[in-house]
């Protein structure tokens, strides 16, 4: 089977780089067309009905989401696509597409990872997994940054996208290649991506902070924190081990806290609680 595939970038050396790897790396990889601009690209989807597109975001005369909010409009989005992205693009743009679970490639490209995203992409075509929910969030976050930081998209192992609100997240725990999400209600989701990545953006923009190599908890949810046995409780009464350099960050965490960080009256209640 051909997988059809087109290329929207506005650098024409990146586009030609581009097709020279997917033509060497992949034999199931058709591509029917490039584009540089929103119209042209809109147009070339439209046209050849691709199975895969790789959209650079910021291109003449607009950005890819425009492209991608035209089409599903008219109901055209019945491909799959990954993102290349630029140090240039604003932080809640890739926030916004990682919180959404799209894929996405930093620019330069490092090979072995776009190789990865490909043969990700390709397998989901095979198994006609649907990216349109990921769509959905991805704009509807692009539209509200607000909500950024209140609901992540994950991938589950069975191929669905599952809404989390942040705030019902106890912790995250790693799992070999994927990432368990233990929720308040007992619910455990299997996220398809490693616990780093989600780990980068929940520890910045919420109130996460990785205890151990493995465990990413919600501060929301802790209760107490024993240095002196790395131990930490949660509010359900899970007892989970901190590493060392785990232990040290959540004890400097809670002693060196702002008021922003936390509701104060949490804060000092788990002060409280130190066995220090």
């Amino acid at each position: 089977m051909k997988i059809k595939t087109i290329i929207i970038e506005d650098n024409y050396k990146i586009r030609e780089s581009l097709g020279i790897l997917l033509k060497t790396n992949f034999s199931e990889i058709e591509i029917v067309g490039e584009a540089d601009s929103v119209s042209s690209g809109e147009e070339l989807i439209s046209t050849q009905k691709p199975d895969f597109v790789i959209f650079d975001i910021d291109i003449f005369k607009g950005t890819s989401f425009d492209i991608l909010s035209n089409l599903k409009a008219k109901g055209e989005v019945n491909f799959k696509f990954i993102f290349l992205t630029a140090h240039s693009n604003t932080e809640n743009t890739i926030k916004a597409i990682k919180y959404s679970a799209n894929d996405f490639l930093v620019k330069p490209l490092d090979e072995a990872l776009l190789m990865e995203s490909v043969n990700t992409i390709i397998e989901s075509i095979r198994q006609k997994q649907d990216q349109n929910q990921k769509l959905d969030l991805l704009l509807e976050l692009l539209d509200n940054p607000g909500n950024i930081n209140q609901r992540i998209g994950i991938q589950t192992t069975k191929g669905q996208i599952q809404q989390v609100i942040l705030k019902d997240v106890i912790y995250l725990k790693s799992d070999g290649i994927i990432t368990i999400f233990r929720l308040e209600d007992g619910t455990e989701l299997k996220g398809f991506k490693n616990i780093g990545y989600y780990a980068d953006n929940l520890c910045r923009d919420y109130d996460f902070i990785q205890i151990h190599q493995g465990i990413v908890i919600n501060l929301n949810f802790l209760k107490a924190f024993t240095p002196s046995t790395r131990e930490v409780l949660m509010k359900n009464g899970l007892i989970l081990e901190a590493s060392r350099n785990g232990s040290r960050v959540l004890k400097e965490y809670l002693l060196s806290y702002s008021p922003s960080k936390l509701k104060l009256g949490f804060i000092k209640d788990i002060l409280l609680k130190l066995k220090i």
